[in-house]
C-alpha cells in the first residue's frame, strides 16, 4: 500500500474520537488536530483562533516535510461548532466568531496550507443535512456547512495538488452536538425529534470506509 498520512480535525470526542481509535490501528500515519494533546498523534491546534492556526503551520509543515515528504495526505475536515443557536439580534458575538473560525476560516487556512505542500491530498468534508435545509435559529452553523460544500466545488476543479473531494453527510449521530440541539428550547424540528441517532462509532466506520476507498481507487 502507498504511504498515507491522515490528518483529522476534532478527535477529542464524538465521531472524531471514534475515528481516531480506528485509524491508530490502521496501516497509515496519523496526525490529529485538537485543542488539547492526549497522545503522540495529537498536534495542538485551536480552530476557533485563526491566528494560532497560522502560527502552528510552521511546526506542522516541518513535521510533514521531515517525516512524510512522499506521503499522500487524506484530510478529514471533521471539527465543527454548532453554537450559536438563536435568532439574529440575540446571538453572542464570541459564539459567532468561534463558529465561523472553526467551520470556515480555519478549514480554509488548512486547505491553503495543504495546497502549498508537495504532497498530493484528498479531502473528506464532514457536512450536514443542515446545509440544505432552513432550520429556524440554526442559521450560522447551517450556512457554514453550505459554504464549505460550495467552496470545495472550486477546489475540485482547480489546477492544484488535491486529487479527490468527498462531501460526507453522516445524518444524525449521537454526539454532544446532537444533545445540544435536542435540549435547546430554541431549536424545534419535528423530523429531528423523531430521528433515532446513529452511534458515533458507526459513523466513524463509514468515514473509515471512505478513506479506504480513496486509498484503493486513486
Amino acid at each position: 500500500m502507498e504511504n498515507i498520512l491522515c490528518i483529522v480535525t476534532g478527535t477529542s470526542r464524538g465521531v472524531g474520537h471514534e475515528l481516531k481509535n480506528i485509524l491508530k490501528n490502521a496501516d497509515l500515519e496519523l496526525i490529529c488536530l485538537n485543542r488539547t494533546i492526549q497522545d503522540e498523534h495529537d498536534h495542538k491546534l485551536d480552530l476557533s483562533h485563526t491566528e494560532n492556526v497560522m502560527v502552528s503551520f510552521y511546526n506542522l509543515q516541518r513535521k510533514i516535510e521531515d517525516k512524510y515528504p512522499n506521503h499522500k495526505i487524506i484530510f478529514v475536515n471533521n471539527a465543527s461548532v454548532i453554537e450559536p443557536i438563536g435568532k439574529i439580534g440575540m446571538l453572542k458575538a464570541r459564539q459567532i466568531t468561534d463558529c465561523i473560525n472553526s467551520c470556515i476560516s480555519s478549514p480554509l487556512l488548512l486547505l491553503n496550507f495543504l495546497g502549498s505542500l508537495n504532497n498530493r491530498f484528498a479531502i473528506i468534508n464532514i457536512t450536514s443535512g443542515a446545509a440544505h435545509t432552513i432550520n429556524k435559529h440554526l442559521g450560522v452553523y447551517s450556512s457554514s456547512k453550505m459554504f464549505m460544500e460550495t467552496y470545495l466545488k472550486f477546489v475540485n476543479i482547480e489546477d492544484n495538488n488535491c486529487f479527490k473531494v468527498v462531501d460526507y453527510n453522516p445524518g444524525v449521530a449521537e454526539t454532544e452536538m446532537y444533545h445540544s440541539l435536542k435540549n435547546n428550547i430554541l431549536f424545534k424540528n419535528e423530523k429531528f425529534d423523531g430521528i433515532i441517532p446513529k452511534r458515533a462509532s458507526d459513523v466513524a466506520e463509514e468515514i473509515n470506509e471512505i478513506i479506504r476507498n480513496i486509498i484503493n481507487n486513486d
